[in-house]
């Protein structure tokens, strides 16, 4: 098993309320259905607001999001469809420009 974690910074012309909304019902569902074993989501949303002011700031834009994956397998082919795939139905709310995609699984940690 693998883990693979994202980190999601929010379009700037989709609300944080409507971006939280979709990862939780949209994509954690879907990566799911594509074979997931496990997602983990962590949202800065109106849940956590009141702490705003503790969260640690080194670098800007700080993510809007993490995202967490436990698959069976982050290499080979049926990841990178099921990635493709993710990547193509959340377009329309998470900037991907501003991802880069590290395979991290040569790195022995």
């Amino acid at each position: 098993m693998e883990k693979v974690i994202y980190l999601l910074w929010r379009d700037a012309q989709v609300s944080p309320d409507t971006f939280s909304h979709r990862l939780r019902s949209e994509v954690a569902g879907q990566l799911l259905a594509l074979g997931a074993c496990g997602v983990q989501l962590n949202l800065s949303d109106a849940d956590v607001q009141p702490a705003a002011g503790l969260r640690q700031e080194n670098n800007r834009p700080l993510p809007d999001a993490s995202l967490s994956l436990w698959l069976d397998s982050a290499n080979g082919a049926k990841f990178q469809r099921n990635l493709a795939t993710m990547m193509d139905s959340c377009s329309r709310f998470i900037d991907f420009d501003k991802i880069d995609v590290l395979p991290t699984s040569q790195y022995c940690l």
